[in-house]
């Protein structure tokens, strides 16, 4: 990743955290989980995550975010499901903020998000030797009190 690209993914993801951050939110740090032999990591609420989501986002070849549509608001509870193109389910977690960071391997793949009931299809392919970077965007309508 050029050094250009990685200032725009960290500012993308400190302006993001700074928009919605929650103080409570930077007491958790953030590890890295595994299924079905795929490392991946979500989150980014917060300046602290949003730190460790820029920091560990080189290490992964995917990186997935999720936003309001218009406003760039940060979304998280996104419940993602990556499947090979040949239909095998690689992965199926909620991510817990508007960052995932998932380790695939080299190929092509389905990955299908649903925030709110409203369920988003994108193909990707990974590349040998980059990342790749899918943003998400939904319609949120906002409440008036």
């Amino acid at each position: 990743m050029t050094l250009a690209r990685r200032f725009r993914l960290v500012l993308f993801i400190v302006m993001t955290c700074l928009a919605g951050g929650s103080a409570a939110a930077d007491l958790t740090p953030l590890r890295p989980s595994e299924q079905n032999g795929v490392q991946y990591m979500s989150g980014g609420i917060g300046l602290e995550e949003a730190t460790a989501i820029a920091a560990a986002a080189p290490k992964y070849s995917t990186l997935l975010g999720f936003a309001a549509a218009g406003s760039g608001e940060h979304l998280s509870d996104v419940h993602v499901v990556i499947h090979q193109v040949k239909g095998r389910t690689v992965l199926d977690v909620v991510s817990n903020g508007p960052f995932l960071l998932v380790n695939l391997s080299p190929g092509r793949y389905w990955v299908v998000a649903t925030y709110l009931g409203v369920k988003q299809i994108k193909s990707i392919r990974v590349p040998i030797k980059a990342r790749i970077e899918s943003r998400f965007y939904w319609v949120v309508a906002k409440i008036q009190a």
